[in-house]
């Protein structure tokens, strides 16, 4: 018996739309990281750089969520109201 399966459909499910959540910090995470990147050294070769700017993203849409207009926004987009 197979436990795993039907809950690693849901989990990729929500990692998907998590991602489509997080598209537009994620767009000004690395708008702010190039910019900064013309006063410091930021090396956008490195992976580990990719990944802090993921994760920063990532914690800045869960702070967005979290607020009272992010879970308003959150909740129109998921019934489909405008």
């Amino acid at each position: 018996m197979n436990l795993v399966a039907p809950y690693l459909g849901a989990f990729v499910i929500v990692m998907l739309a998590f991602a489509m959540l997080s598209i537009p910090a994620i767009g000004f995470t690395y708008l702010l990281a190039w910019l900064l990147s013309f006063l410091f050294d930021i090396n956008f070769d490195s992976a580990i750089t990719h990944g802090v700017l993921l994760v920063l993203a990532a914690i800045w849409t869960l702070a967005t969520i979290n607020s009272k207009e992010g879970s308003e926004e959150l909740s129109n987009m998921l019934t489909l109201k405008r």
